[in-house]
This record gives C-alpha cells, sequence and structure tokens, in this order.
C-alpha cells in the first residue's frame, strides 16, 4: 500500500472517530437546560475544527504527491448568482477519491476523450486528469488569479498538455469530440443553465457531464437534453442525448 494511501485511510478512521465522539458526547451531557447546550456546542465546533483540519491534510497529500499547490478553500465577494450573475461559488479542491469515482462513473475511454472543467479554480482537477491519460485537458476560469495559479501548476510534468483559458465558462468554446465536462458545484443555477446550453449547442460529439457537490442537479434534471446515468451521494453523471442519425465521433476518434 503506498503512503499516500495510508495516510488517506488514516484520515478517514481519523474522521469516523471524530463523528464517533461527538455522537457519544451529545447522549452524555445531560437532559435539559443551558449547560447541556452550551457543552453541545463546544463539542460541535470541535468536531467541525477537527474535521477542516484532517480535510486540510489530506488535501496536502494530494499536493505533494502531484508536485501542485491547490489546498485550501477562497470564498468570492459575491458567491452564487447574486448580486453578479456571473460570479461563482467558493474554490475548494477536489478529493482524490472523489474524482476518481466520477471518472470512473462517467464511463469515457480517457484516451480519446477531451477533459474539460469548467470554474477549474487552482488546477486540482486538471492535474488528476492528466494522469488519467486524457487526449486533452482543459480548464475555464473566471478569476484571472486562480487562472494564472493553475498554469502554474501544470507547467511541468505529464505527456498531455493541459491548457487553461481565462474567461466566462457560458462563453468560451467547447473543444470538438468526445468530451468529459467536469464540475465541482462552480455555479449558480442561472449560470449554470447557461453553460449547460452553450455545450449542448456546440457539441460535436458524446458529451458527459461530471457534477461532483450537484447543489443545482435538478437545472440538468429539468432539462430533457440531459439524461441522468449515475447518482450517488456526493455526485451524478449526466449524459447528453444525441439526436437520431449517424455521427462521425462515434467511433472514439478524437
Amino acid at each position: 500500500m503506498s503512503r499516500t494511501r495510508r495516510l488517506a485511510d488514516m484520515l478517514r478512521a481519523e474522521r469516523r472517530r471524530l463523528a464517533d465522539d461527538l455522537h457519544r458526547s451529545r447522549s452524555g451531557l445531560g437532559e435539559s437546560g443551558a449547560p447541556r447546550a452550551v457543552a453541545g456546542f463546544v463539542v460541535a465546533k470541535t468536531v467541525a475544527l477537527g474535521h477542516r483540519c484532517l480535510r486540510r491534510a489530506a488535501e496536502t497529500v494530494v499536493d505533494r504527491r502531484y508536485g501542485i499547490r491547490t489546498a485550501g478553500m477562497l470564498r468570492p465577494d459575491s458567491p452564487g448568482d447574486t448580486p453578479d450573475p456571473h460570479a461563482a461559488y467558493a474554490y475548494q479542491p477536489v478529493g482524490l477519491r472523489r474524482f476518481r469515482a466520477v471518472v470512473r462513473a462517467c464511463a469515457t475511454t480517457p484516451s480519446a476523450t477531451t477533459f474539460l472543467d469548467l470554474g477549474c479554480g487552482r488546477g486540482r482537477a486538471l492535474a488528476l486528469a492528466r494522469e488519467h491519460g486524457f487526449a486533452r485537458v482543459v480548464g475555464v476560469e473566471l478569476d484571472p488569479g486562480l487562472a494564472r495559479t493553475a498554469r502554474a501548476n501544470l507547467a511541468a510534468g505529464g505527456s498531455t498538455a493541459v491548457v487553461v483559458h481565462t474567461g466566462d465558462a457560458a462563453t468560451t468554446a467547447v473543444p470538438a469530440g468526445p468530451l468529459l465536462v467536469f464540475l465541482f458545484n462552480p455555479f449558480g443555477p442561472a449560470v449554470l443553465r447557461r453553460v449547460l446550453d452553450r455545450v449542448a449547442e456546440q457539441a460535436s460529439g458524446p458529451v458527459t457531464v461530471g457534477y461532483v457537490n450537484p447543489v443545482h442537479r435538478a437545472v440538468l434534471d429539468d432539462d430533457p437534453r440531459w439524461e441522468r446515468t449515475v447518482t450517488a451521494r456526493w455526485w451524478s453523471v449526466h449524459r447528453l442525448r444525441r439526436p437520431p442519425g449517424p455521427h462521425p465521433d462515434d467511433t472514439g476518434s478524437s
């Protein structure tokens, strides 16, 4: 077992232990009254802090393995769709296990597929996609600072070149051929609709969407152009329904 795998297992075990401690502490804090409420609040905050520390440690482990710097969360001044309809949600790097689970569920052929990360942040998913052997790896990020960091993270290593565009995901050109669109809850519902419209209109081959933390999954579920094929606790997979007739990319060539 690799060192990274051992550390990840240790972090998961510690997280379970903290959750068990919280449950036992709440059960033994008394029947009623302010002391129980105060003690419960302290325990909850302590466990939440422990979870954040463990999550940051796990992010650091992945960064060291891939020689990148993507750990930590950044919150924008105006999250979601208000007051700025183009604003993105907070940046946070995707976990290694969750990324691998989503890519596996998408059931694409990496060597014949372009990986497109919309709202790519500092480039964690792009680095992981490069390792998975995708034919092309493309990121789009609205924030110029995050885009620069992503380019720096991906400047070296791997045989697949990674391209990071700075701009609006709803107006960026969609790569041709088979496509895996990766989303880590980057937008509010209004922006997500515009992005999906752009993808559906410009797609020239099979399109699969891997949506991590699918807060606005209803946007895809309510759109008849998209079919949900896999659902898990923290992610979902959707495919673009294709009109009848032959398609040149059905052979898997990129």
